[in-house]
């Protein structure tokens, strides 16, 4: 997988244009969040859902979790991102956007949110 980063700078007093492009190679099997799992994980049988496709939407393209738990869901059809904190069972906070075709979704330490909007980035 390549990351590229693109830089443009224009400048209107006169018609010069300077672009430089970064490629990054990134690693796809890099996981932000990387839990520890016992040598023999078992599936625990009194898991809860907390979340249907009333409240997700009905084609659910991408989640994440944060090391701290919190569980980022993007719902297409609403153009909403549903956040849940650790222990919740009702989302603890929508955020409103304008996106249609979300593909990836990311969040980084700090809460800052990135979206993969398919072709319309």
């Amino acid at each position: 997988m390549f990351l590229f980063h693109i830089e443009s700078t224009t400048s209107s007093a006169t018609t010069t244009t300077t672009t430089r492009t970064t490629k990054t190679t990134a690693n796809p099997s890099l996981s932000f969040n990387q839990p520890k799992f016992s040598a023999t994980p078992i599936w625990d049988s009194n898991g809860i859902t907390f979340a249907n496709q009333s409240i997700v939407g009905r084609f659910l393209r991408t989640s994440f979790v944060s090391t701290n738990n919190t569980i980022y869901v993007v719902n297409t059809e609403n153009s909403t991102i549903l956040i849940w904190h650790e222990e919740s069972i009702n989302p603890t906070k929508i955020i409103h956007g304008n996106f249609t075709e979300p593909y990836s979704l990311f969040v980084t330490s700090n809460g800052d949110i990135y979206i993969d909007d398919g072709e319309k980035n």
